[in-house]
């Protein structure tokens, strides 16, 4: 189960339809207060450390986008991001690490987009515009390469992810489901729930 992942996601507060309460918080830095930094081998204390699990992180997707999981190593990341594997291995123990990473970044991501998306100003915005809107968020999420490889991996290669699973798939409907319903209380719980 994804729902609450610790550091910044924790913050947002969820009712059961998804009504975001409190959003502030959640726009932090990631890097600083995310589930993924409890899960780094070492945690990065200073900035450049961060950046480096960053450029790693991307620099997996772009491998991995490249030659596909099964023949990523962590060999290519590291010279992929320009960094001594030695300094990989200081933070992942190995890619099936890295690729964790990457999951628990994109649920950050996609949450953080979420909460973003669960305002008045978007929900009350004509339909067009609001359907506009949120496809132009998730749109903008897929251009983030984690993102996007994650995604692309779930549906290729579903055996190696640890924190991903289809109760995201549920969470995601169930979000259009508050919007729908946020949007039209008219509208009755079975109808928002045909997503």
């Amino acid at each position: 189960n994804n729902q609450g992942a610790p550091g910044s996601i924790d913050r947002i507060m969820f009712s059961a339809r998804y009504k975001i309460m409190n959003i502030s918080s959640c726009l932090q830095n990631m890097t600083e207060h995310s589930r993924l930094s409890s899960n780094l081998r070492r945690q990065p204390k200073q900035q450049r450390g961060k950046e480096r699990v960053e450029k790693i992180l991307d620099a997996a997707a772009a491998v991995f986008d490249e030659v596909g999981y099964e023949t990523a190593t962590t060999h290519q990341i590291a010279t992929k991001a320009g960094t001594a594997i030695g300094s990989l291995y200081q933070f992942f123990p190995d890619k099936a690490a890295i690729f964790n990473a990457m999951e628990l970044r994109h649920v950050e991501r996609v949450k953080i987009m979420w909460a973003k998306a669960n305002t008045p100003e978007v929900i009350q915005l004509p339909l067009r515009q609001m359907i506009r809107a949120l496809a132009t968020a998730v749109a903008e999420l897929f251009e983030q390469p984690v993102s996007r490889v994650v995604f692309v991996q779930f549906f290729i290669s579903r055996q190696i992810f640890q924190s991903i699973d289809e109760s995201m798939t549920q969470e995601a409907i169930n979000f259009m489901s508050s919007i729908l319903q946020q949007r039209n209380p008219a509208l009755g719980e079975a109808q928002c729930n045909l997503l």
